[in-house]
């Protein structure tokens, strides 16, 4: 097949400003642009330098995996909790939304990802306004450098979850970026 026209497809990368609270997890509200993304990427730092300031409890790329996972589950649980508390109140507990939501709010309450295979297709019509972040396809990027942290056991972690992990030198793409071309 030789089309007279090539598309390549287009795909935008968006840094929103995300709040935190006193934890260091992300808030709810915070959450809300990227509810409307279609793919999820935690970047997480797994270096040490002496040019970029460390965090105040130091490098963890575990933990902050740990911390940005469960600020996703408790927006997710959220959501889910509202609509089933408003289900209840209106009486419509016999509805096939109020079973999934019952399912949904169960798993996240045990602190588990929906993950990409938990809705069949039928349920996942039903659910997309509710644009479950969880649900979402996560990658996960290591962000090595010179110094790197080790980061097998949170990429094992990661793997395990069902999150894509790719690790990254910034560092070297940030010099290759400045090269002449």
């Amino acid at each position: 097949y030789r089309p007279k026209k090539t598309t390549y497809a287009t795909v935008l990368f968006r840094d929103p400003p995300l709040a935190y609270g006193e934890d260091g997890g992300i808030t709810p509200a915070g959450l809300g642009e990227v509810r409307r993304a279609d793919a999820v990427t935690v970047v997480l730092r797994s270096f040490e330098s002496d040019a970029v300031a460390a965090p105040p409890k130091g490098v963890d790329p575990g933990r902050d995996l740990r911390t940005v996972l469960n600020s996703l589950v408790f927006a997710d649980l959220e959501v889910a909790e509202k609509r089933l508390a408003r289900l209840e109140k209106e009486a419509k507990r016999d509805g096939r939304e109020y079973q999934v939501l019952n399912t949904v709010v169960d798993r996240l309450g045990q602190g588990h990802l929906l993950g990409r295979g938990f809705f069949t297709p039928e349920d996942e019509k039903l659910m997309a306004g509710f644009a479950f972040l969880t649900a979402k396809p996560i990658v996960a990027v290591l962000n090595d450098g010179e110094r790197s942290v080790a980061h097998d056991a949170v990429a094992a972690e990661a793997t395990a979850l069902g999150i894509d992990v790719f690790p990254l030198r910034g560092d070297l793409e940030a010099e290759i970026a400045q090269l002449d071309a």
